[in-house]
């Protein structure tokens, strides 16, 4: 095993082939928390009304003609009508309405009654398309607590979906009981394929151990991640001395970072590492590659030993730490410069790409870049071999930033975050005017922008948290208020009160395809998404104070 690197740029190395197997990780969660938060509510029935000159299907009732002396029609007669196509009549939710001849006989008026066709959505389980088969409808997990919850992020599993979150007093969760040890604690959660709980772990000491009421929007997202073995690495903030498991952690200085090891069939700590430091360190992403190799991202202030030696950031500044399997470190690396705060990571089999924002002057190997303002979104390529591909900078005199990145299977890079002011993306892809609004956009291999989406509030601020690939399209999640509106689709998050969580699925030219309430109307959050191998999505966050995780069909 090579020795541990220390160094203000990543430093892959000979290890680097260990990056391999896409994994999402990154997801900024804050904001207000938020009754069940199954998205949409769709599949409502329709009447549709025809003009008298259209077509209708049946006979007149009562044994009336269906044309009367000098007129098309008896006058008070009756005739079934349908206007939806022939094949879908009868079936599911379908069926035929009425029309009525007029007095003057001329013609027949509305086709009342009738059930057309519409999308199916899991918040309605009829057949509501009418093509004889009903939705393979999702579910919704709720959460109840002594105190409040928060399902910050989660992971696929070939079971289901593993959940990770924040909770205070005693928590029931898909069944599952945990009780935390006095202010917020750690929870981990293992669902099965229908919502129940196979397993349920939590640690924390007697004080609070998440940062998230200090640092919101921006806060202390914990972050899971399936190793090749089926176990699992979880990644938190802590605040005083604890137990995990049967692993002692000694008192932590302020927030500071713990790592577990947990075991993936029974939830029960394998190995644990913590990092206690003077000053407070935030993690906001774990990734794993095939071969095993963890790759942590987040904030650091002041000085950390992350295994190899102090490593000291001249403010707040984005880390990548990367470690083997047995928690023993690779490189552990401080990116951008003083200020730049977080940063949130994605690794592929082709490398990783780094986001976060960009304030000052700083050089990625690829030339000076010189941020136009207070922060600008930055967004950095590396290759397997740790070299950088590409890096840009985008925004105005405002501030921008990335709060959540992915990679999709065609080795391009999606990110999502906020902007103030003006957002050019440049290669024609229209540029964005406003403040305090959320934008997604997708960047070629060479670092080109190919499309762009932005996330409007006419009177609130949108915060993006997280998104994923999905076979082509693009899912992402955030919390906003008023009519969010995006690409032309429209929801209310709420006109008065705490802002509301959201999802969108965007396809492969970021036009939206739908946009969800995901919290049903109660203050709270869309944290995070991620698909599984069969492309179910899986979204997790907060509703009236309380943790959620929804699963949607492919």
């Amino acid at each position: 095993m090579l020795a541990p690197s220390l160094s203000r740029r990543p430093a892959f190395g000979a290890s680097a082939n260990a990056l391999a197997a896409g994994v999402l990780v990154g997801s900024a969660c804050g904001g207000t928390e938020g009754p069940d938060p199954l998205a949409g509510s769709g599949g409502a029935s329709s009447e549709s009304s025809s003009s008298p000159s259209s077509s209708s299907s049946g006979s007149s009732s009562d044994g009336a003609s269906s044309s009367g002396s000098g007129g098309a029609c008896a006058p008070g007669s009756t005739q079934s009508c349908y206007e939806g196509p022939p094949d879908t009549l009868d079936v599911g939710t379908c069926v035929a309405g009425t029309q009525t001849c007029t007095d003057d006989g001329v013609g027949f008026g509305p086709c009342v009654g009738q059930v057309l066709p519409t999308a199916e959505d899991c918040g309605n389980p009829k057949d509501t398309n009418c093509d004889g088969v009903e939705p393979a409808c999702g579910w919704t997990v709720v959460a109840s607590s002594t105190g409040n919850s928060r399902a910050i992020a989660l992971a696929p599993t070939p079971s289901g979906v593993v959940v990770t979150g924040m909770f205070e007093g005693t928590m029931t969760f898909g069944g599952a009981q945990v009780t935390s040890n006095g202010g917020n604690d750690h929870f981990v959660v293992s669902l099965d394929a229908t919502g129940n709980a196979i397993w349920a772990t939590s640690w924390g000491s007697s004080e609070n151990d998440d940062a998230w009421p200090a640092l919101s929007p921006l806060d202390a997202a914990k972050q899971v991640a399936v190793l090749p073995s089926g176990d699992l690495v979880v990644a938190t903030t802590y605040g005083g001395a604890m137990q995990v498991g049967a692993f002692p952690v000694g008192f932590g200085e302020f927030f500071d970072v713990v790592v577990v090891i947990l075991s993936g069939t029974t939830g029960m700590p394998i190995a644990v590492k913590a990092f206690p430091a003077p000053d407070v360190q935030v993690v906001r992403g774990v990734g794993v590659s095939a071969s095993g190799e963890i790759v942590l991202s987040g904030m650091q202030v002041g000085t950390v030993d992350w295994g190899g030696g102090p490593l000291t950031a001249l403010g707040s500044e984005m880390f990548v730490v990367r470690m083997n399997p047995d928690l023993s470190l690779v490189s552990a690396s401080l990116l951008g410069t003083p200020g730049s705060g977080y940063a949130v990571t994605a690794v592929d089999s082709n490398g990783m790409v780094v986001a976060g924002a960009l304030e000052g002057t700083d050089d990625w190997g690829t030339g000076p870049l010189v941020s136009n303002g207070a922060r600008d979104a930055l967004t950095v390529r590396y290759d397997g071999s740790g070299a950088v591909l590409w890096a840009r900078h985008d925004g105005d005199v405002g501030h921008q930033w990335g709060s959540a990145v992915a990679l999709d299977a065609a080795g391009g890079v999606l990110e999502a975050g906020y902007f103030e002011g003006i957002l050019d993306f440049g290669n024609g892809v229209p540029a964005f005017m406003y403040m305090g609004d959320g934008y997604v956009v997708r960047f070629d291999a060479g670092g080109l922008a190919t499309w762009a989406t932005r996330f409007k509030a006419q009177f609130d601020n949108v915060t993006m948290k997280g998104l994923a690939d999905a076979q082509g399209d693009t899912i992402v999640v955030g919390q906003g208020g008023e009519q969010l509106e995006a690409g032309g689709l429209t929801v209310d998050l709420g006109t008065t009160g705490p802002d509301q969580g959201f999802a969108a699925r965007l396809d492969p030219t970021g036009a939206p395809i739908w946009l969800k309430n995901v919290t049903n109307g109660a203050a709270g959050t869309g944290c995070a998404v991620a698909v599984g191998q069969s492309g179910a999505i899986f979204i997790a966050g907060s509703a009236d104070l309380e943790a959620f995780v929804t699963m949607l069909p492919p």
